[in-house]
């Protein structure tokens, strides 16, 4: 079997199994060189802990628990901050590797 081409930067993947690229590509089947792969693992943790980190946000906590009946509207606002972070992250993290 031949080694697959990296997704990101278009290397050969050092193996015939390559990395998997999500989230940082959403491409089922895709596959990444060690080397980008590196990339794609701090993508992983740092969205991992802005996520934590907004989980634990006493402040939303807070906000909900004083206007409950915003609970959807407070959620949906929190879930797309994320959702864009993850987006302006994910591109930058792209942009760097393909330099």
């Amino acid at each position: 079997m031949n080694n697959p081409k990296c997704c990101i930067c278009g290397n050969l993947c050092e193996d015939q199994y390559g990395n998997n690229p999500d989230p940082l590509i959403k491409d089922e089947g895709a596959r990444c060189c060690n080397k980008c792969n590196d990339a794609v693992i701090s993508f992983r943790i740092e969205s991992a802990l802005m996520k934590k980190k907004s989980s634990e946000s006493e402040k939303i906590g807070n906000l909900i628990e004083s206007n409950p009946s915003d609970k959807d509207i407070i959620m949906a606002t929190v879930d797309k901050m994320l959702s864009d972070w993850e987006d302006t992250t994910r591109k930058r993290y792209l942009e760097d590797l393909r330099k």
